[in-house]
């Protein structure tokens, strides 16, 4: 004899169901690490293939859009894309549920550009509108952290106040300036790592 669940039934379980799942895939991780495991003096690479800043607080994703992580290195080139694509395929990493997380999501103008490192000088934190001086095209990015990074261009989620320009970051000069939103930008994601934490030792 089957035993059918009436369908107010059926729905509440499914929403228990649904929220169980979402409660797992939130969980916090806990890390440990030493010092010296730290790239940068701020870096603590994840075994999903992602990046934790201890300066931020957040989670990146170690290979750009369109690259795949081999074992050694960020593999191929990263996807070259428009702003509403870049947003649409961030949509479409989230329902496959990338390294078990659903709440990636184009990094703001600050949280990209604090990723900017200008090697020649050792200097971080370059106030917008300025630039490395190092001479040279880039990478101006922690090539350890993110491998295989090349001077591209990548989007920001934060809109210029002139319509239709998106704010991006240039690793080839370390520099943000606006990018008319139907050119094309490359994207790495990222995510509040609020539940990730990270504990240090001897």
């Amino acid at each position: 004899m089957k035993f059918i669940l009436p369908p107010a039934r059926a729905i509440a379980l499914s929403t228990l169901l649904l929220l169980l799942l979402s409660a797992c895939s939130t969980r916090d991780t806990t890390i440990t690490v030493r010092q010296s495991d730290l790239i940068d003096g701020r870096y603590v690479i994840l075994s999903d293939h992602t990046i934790y800043d201890m300066k931020t607080g957040l989670q990146w994703m170690r290979c750009a859009l369109g690259q795949e992580w081999d074992g050694r290195t960020c593999a191929g080139s990263a996807t070259r894309t428009r702003w509403d694509e870049a947003r649409a395929q961030i949509n479409q990493l989230n329902r496959q549920g990338r390294s078990g997380r659903n709440d990636w999501r184009l990094p703001d103008i600050d949280e990209l550009s604090s990723l900017i490192y200008c090697e020649a000088e050792q200097r971080w934190d370059i106030p917008r509108g300025e630039s490395c001086q190092q001479g040279t095209e880039g990478p101006t990015i922690s090539t350890r952290a993110f491998p295989n990074s090349h001077g591209w261009r990548f989007w920001s989620s934060t809109p210029r106040m002139v319509d239709q320009f998106i704010w991006t970051v240039h690793f080839g000069y370390g520099l943000a300036s606006a990018n008319y939103k139907d050119n094309d930008a490359r994207v790495r994601p990222v995510r509040d790592g609020s539940d990730i934490r990270i504990r240090m030792r001897n």
